[in-house]
């Protein structure tokens, strides 16, 4: 959950009122880049560790236990959650809209400046400040990050248990 800061102003001589908003403390931009450029294939569709494919091999794994598969389900709503493109895919049309979702907006910055330089995602950004464009893929980026975190823990805990064997034991792919 986001805190937003501001200053209520109150002018004394003619009572008009306004709001004064505080900047949002940020990440550093070259943190947020780092941590994208590593997830990133973890949410590109077309990748062979796409969230979908690895959590899908997952569930087949641990089919037999009810409370593994419900942990799969829930990474992947994180996982969703956290997902650029979920649920609609990439834009395929220039923004139009006046409003844009939180999503769209981190879209816009980390597939239309960070990582791809794609002027249809860009499209959505327009009008909105570096900042809040930062901000929001800051979130989205930390959701990534969380997820592809919790998922190597299960995968862990799964070794660890005897529930998954070591990576050298699986020629499949996923």
């Amino acid at each position: 959950m986001w805190t937003l800061s501001f200053n209520l102003i109150v002018n004394h001589v003619t009572g008009e009122k306004s709001v004064q908003m505080k900047p949002a403390p940020l990440l550093p931009t070259e943190q947020v880049e780092s941590a994208a450029a590593r997830v990133r294939p973890l949410f590109l569709k077309e990748d062979g560790v796409h969230y979908d494919k690895v959590l899908n091999a997952l569930a087949e794994i641990v089919s037999a236990s009810s409370e593994h598969k419900k942990e799969v389900e829930e990474l992947r709503s994180k996982f969703r959650i956290a997902d650029p493109d979920y649920p609609n895919g990439r834009p395929k049309a220039p923004r139009s809209e006046p409003s844009i979702s939180n999503k769209e907006m981190a879209g816009a910055w980390l597939y239309g400046h960070l990582l791809h330089e794609d002027e249809l995602r860009r499209s959505y950004g327009k009008g909105i400040s570096a900042e809040e464009m930062l901000l929001n893929a800051t979130k989205t980026v930390c959701g990534e990050m969380l997820a592809a975190i919790e998922t190597l823990h299960l995968i862990e805990r799964l070794v660890v248990s005897g529930s998954l064997g070591s990576p050298k034991n699986y020629s499949r792919s996923v």
